[in-house]
């Protein structure tokens, strides 16, 4: 997959691994061994990038949630008719939501709000988007379900076919 390190002095952001949708906002589809400066992350204060298998998702000081990568499945968030995206863009389902964290399964992406509301979206074969369908969403949905109500959620992380959450009482 691919990975990110955040300068701890100017907050520039390094990236390695897979490239071949230029999910790591480089230009070259190639596989990169070493650390290598992504001007595709220069000019926003991140708070937290992170990897699925073809796709990044990116959180900036805001609470705007970016996306880029393989639109495979939806997991952009950008609708149906997107295309793969070479540079961070913002998901417009989210815009008028503040995000406090985000994750990346291999194919599925998530989103948790200021207001502790879980955003899930991309492939939905297993059931990991917590919408009671195995349907792929192609936009942010929020999920939901009897073990969410009267919770907050904290934050979020996914995996190959499984989404585990934080959760808090309301």
């Amino acid at each position: 997959y691919c990975t990110f390190v955040r300068e701890k002095e100017k907050g520039k952001i390094f990236v390695f691994g897979l490239n071949n949708y230029k999910q790591l906002g480089l230009d070259h589809t190639q596989v990169y061994f070493h650390p290598s400066l992504s001007e595709a992350f220069s000019d926003k204060n991140w708070l937290k990038v992170c990897g699925g298998q073809h796709h990044t998702l990116a959180l900036d000081s805001n609470g705007v949630v970016y996306s880029m990568g393989r639109k495979e499945y939806g997991m952009l968030g950008h609708g149906e008719k997107c295309t793969d995206l070479d540079r961070p863009t913002p998901i417009p389902a989210l815009q008028d939501k503040k995000c406090v964290d985000i994750s990346c399964g291999s194919s599925v992406s998530f989103a948790v709000t200021e207001d502790g509301e879980v955003y899930a979206w991309g492939m939905g074969t297993n059931g990991q988007l917590g919408t009671g369908e195995e349907d792929d969403q192609f936009e942010p949905t929020k999920m939901g379900g009897k073990q969410l109500e009267g919770r907050s959620v904290l934050s979020v992380s996914g995996g190959g076919q499984h989404t585990v959450m934080l959760v808090s009482p309301k």
